[in-house]
């Protein structure tokens, strides 16, 4: 590049030619994913093409008037993104119901791992449970007042990271 009699050598993929970048008469090539063909990006009378996932129609992006199809997981609805209206659905992990994020009345729902609870993260009145890993407690990060347990491996003993005195 950078020289004026430069060419641009054809590549193709999977049989397809693709475009000669930097040519005014380069022309784009159609582009397939599973039988559906792509848009050919580019140009001013592109037209974008339906993509489904799992027999859903994904929404046709860059358009003015597309539309979010609704897309669930484990038969929930999940939200339909970039709209104004959009509301967000309950999900649960476990029998456990995760925070309704993006609205200014979200609750943060308890969260356990092996029967401990999890900190609930974004509240001011959070506090930070016990964690402990094979009998050690894990040191309460976040908080003004913690302090780093020992931990070892394989009968050494690791720094004391985050404190001025560790050695």
């Amino acid at each position: 590049m950078g020289r004026s009699d430069h060419k641009w050598e054809e590549v193709t993929t999977n049989g397809k030619k693709l475009p000669q970048m930097g040519r005014s008469d380069h022309k784009w090539e159609e582009v397939t994913t599973n039988g559906k063909k792509l848009p050919q990006m580019g140009r001013s009378d592109h037209k974008w093409e339906e993509v489904t996932t799992n027999g859903k129609k994904l929404p046709q992006m860059g358009r003015s008037d597309h539309k979010w199809e609704e897309v669930t997981t484990n038969g929930k609805k999940l939200p339909q993104m970039g709209r104004s209206d959009h509301k967000w659905e309950e999900v649960t992990t476990n029998g456990k119901k995760l925070p309704q994020m993006g609205r200014s009345d979200h609750k943060w729902e308890e969260v356990t791992t092996n029967g401990k609870k999890l900190p609930q993260m974004g509240r001011s009145d959070h506090k930070w449970e016990e964690v402990t890993t094979n009998g050690k407690k894990l040191p309460q990060m976040g908080r003004s007042d913690h302090k780093w347990e020992e931990v070892t491996t394989n009968g050494k003993k690791l720094p004391q990271m985050g404190r001025s005195d560790h050695k």
